[in-house]
């Protein structure tokens, strides 16, 4: 499997791990139904770019762009994970007073 780098030229964590790039799932198409795209057919991609007002290679282009972006959060907010401390993070909860929310805050 090819390794794709999600560091250097990112501007994230130097010290973050490869981001492993995956084989082709069909799951991984999942959330592309709520925008209409049923399928990865040149069909679909075509209505789609149109759809956007965009040429089919824009439509491709900003895809893997997103993909990649995604990638790279990934490795980022791994990394971040990594350099956090569950004690410092309940101590900070801790502090947190008991109010209830302010009008318009609720959950």
């Amino acid at each position: 499997m090819r390794k794709i780098e999600a560091r250097g030229d990112t501007g994230f964590d130097a010290g973050a791990p490869p981001v492993v790039a995956r084989r082709f799932d069909k799951r991984d198409l999942a959330g592309v139904e709520r925008f209409g795209v049923r399928s990865l057919t040149p069909r679909g991609i075509r209505e789609a770019a149109r759809r956007e007002g965009i040429s089919i290679n824009q439509f491709i282009a900003s895809a893997s762009g997103e993909k990649l972006a995604a990638w790279a959060m990934e490795g980022y907010l791994a990394a971040r994970g990594r350099r956090g401390d569950r004690a410092q993070f309940e101590a900070a909860l801790a502090r947190v007073g008991a109010d209830e929310p302010a009008p318009g805050d609720e959950v």
